[in-house]
């Protein structure tokens, strides 16, 4: 199977105002969430400021329900393929999401620029 890129140009921003979302702490470390919906594998672009090529970092995707915006354990299976950090404050993720229609998933990310 491949990677499709069915997004705009532009990175996918964080969620504003959520408690642990937009990007916190400072340039050592950081959190963020990002609302996104796709189906098969996928790539998408995450804005991150304060990540680079160097950065650690992490991502975990779980759907969400769309009348709450929380996550749930859903039917669809998850998976988080690749995390790819660049320097201009960016990450690609690539995504499968296996299930029969697109569904709305978090990605949920987590940098460190420590070692």
């Amino acid at each position: 199977m491949s990677a499709s890129n069915d997004q705009g140009t532009e990175p996918v921003q964080p969620i504003a105002g959520e408690s642990a979302g937009a990007v916190a702490a400072g340039a050592q470390q950081g959190a963020a969430g990002y609302n996104i919906r796709g189906q098969g594998i996928f790539n998408r672009d995450l804005g991150a400021p304060n990540v680079n090529a160097s950065s650690r970092v992490f991502v975990s995707v779980a759907e969400i329900n769309p009348a709450d915006n929380k996550p749930f354990l859903g039917g669809g299976r998850i998976t988080v393929h690749n995390v790819v950090p660049h320097d201009d404050g960016s990450v690609t993720i690539r995504v499968e999401v296996d299930a029969p229609r697109e569904l709305p998933v978090r990605a949920s990310l987590f940098y460190y620029n420590g070692f």
